[in-house]
C-alpha cells in the first residue's frame, strides 16, 4: 500500500476542485444572508397577523436557495444505470415435472422473439423449488467455460446454476446435471411457450420458429466418456456442459443434452 505524507494530499486529489465546491457555498450563504436581511426590514412593517407565516416562507425560501448554490455542479447521481432503466432480456420457463428450467434470452425490442436459449438440466429425478426460479432475469452470463450460469434477476437477486456443484439455498446455487447453450436459426416464437411441455427438447421444438426434424437418437459428438461436446448445422448450433456421472451427447446443432453413463 503506497503512503503519503501528511502534508501531501494523494495524487488524485484535485485543489481546484475543492475550492471550486467552497467558493460556490460561500456565495450561496453570502446570497441569502442578504436576501434574509431585506426580507426580514420588509416583514417588520407588516402587521402581526401576517409576520410569522411570512417569516416561515422567508426562511423556507432562503434556505432552498443556499442548499442550491452549495451544490457542486459537477456531481452526478447516485443511482446506478441499471436503477434508471431495468433491461430483461432473458425469461425463465421452469419444467418441474422435468426437472428441467430453460432460458431464452429475447431480441432487443421483441419479448416475444429468442435467438438464443440456455437448458438447465437436474435429471429426471432432479426438482428446482417453484419459488426459487425467477420469472424473467436482466442478466445471464456463461461462465468456467459453459460449466456455470450466473442470473441477475429484476431485483438484483443472483441465482447460480452449476455442474460442478450442489444445491445451496443460502446462495441461491443449483446444482445441475447439464447446462446446455443453443442457437436457432429463426429462434423461438415465446408467444406458444409454456410450462406444459413434458421436456425443455419438447418446449425448444414446439416454439421454434422455423420447423424442425425430430431430436437424432445418435450422439453425432460427445458420446461415453465425453463431458462436453458441441454440434453446429447451418444456422443452428448447440454445446453441453455434464456432471460427473453422465457424458455429453450433441446431435444435428439442434439438441445437446446429458446422458446417464451407465459404463
Amino acid at each position: 500500500m503506497v503512503q503519503h505524507a501528511d502534508n501531501h494530499p494523494p495524487p488524485e486529489f484535485d485543489h481546484r476542485h475543492s475550492n471550486a465546491i467552497v467558493d460556490t457555498s460561500r456565495f450561496g450563504l453570502e446570497l441569502g444572508t442578504s436576501i434574509w436581511l431585506i426580507q426580514h426590514q420588509r416583514i417588520r412593517a407588516m402587521p402581526n397577523a401576517f409576520r410569522s407565516m411570512q417569516i416561515a416562507m422567508s426562511v423556507s425560501a432562503t434556505m432552498a436557495l443556499v442548499t442550491s448554490c452549495s451544490k457542486d455542479p459537477n456531481a452526478t447521481s447516485s443511482r446506478t444505470p441499471d436503477e434508471v432503466t431495468m433491461a430483461t432480456p432473458w425469461r425463465s420457463h421452469p419444467l418441474g415435472h422435468a426437472g428441467q428450467v430453460v432460458l431464452f434470452e429475447t431480441t432487443p425490442g421483441n419479448n416475444a422473439l429468442a435467438l438464443r436459449a440456455i437448458v438447465l438440466d437436474k435429471g429426471s429425478e432432479g426438482i428446482f423449488p417453484s419459488h426459487g426460479i425467477p420469472g424473467v432475469f436482466r442478466h445471464v452470463e456463461v461462465v468456467d467455460e459453459g460449466r456455470k450460469v450466473r442470473c441477475i434477476s429484476e431485483r438484483g437477486q443472483v441465482t447460480v446454476f452449476t455442474v460442478d456443484g450442489q444445491d445451496d439455498s443460502t446462495t441461491s446455487t443449483f446444482g445441475v446435471i447439464g447446462i446446455s447453450i443453443l442457437s436457432l436459426d429463426g429462434g423461438w416464437n415465446l408467444e406458444s411457450a409454456s410450462t406444459d411441455h413434458e421436456t425443455a427438447w419438447a418446449l425448444l421444438s414446439a416454439t421454434a420458429v422455423n420447423e424442425q426434424e425430430g431430436m437424432p437418437k445418435a450422439c453425432g459428438s460427445g458420446g461415453p466418456g465425453s463431458s462436453a461436446c458441441s454440434s453446429q448445422s447451418g444456422g443452428n448450433s448447440c454445446s453441453v456442459n455434464c456432471s460427473s456421472g453422465y457424458y455429453a451427447c450433441c446431435t444435428g446443432g439442434i439438441a445437446c443434452y446429458c446422458v446417464v453413463d451407465r459404463g
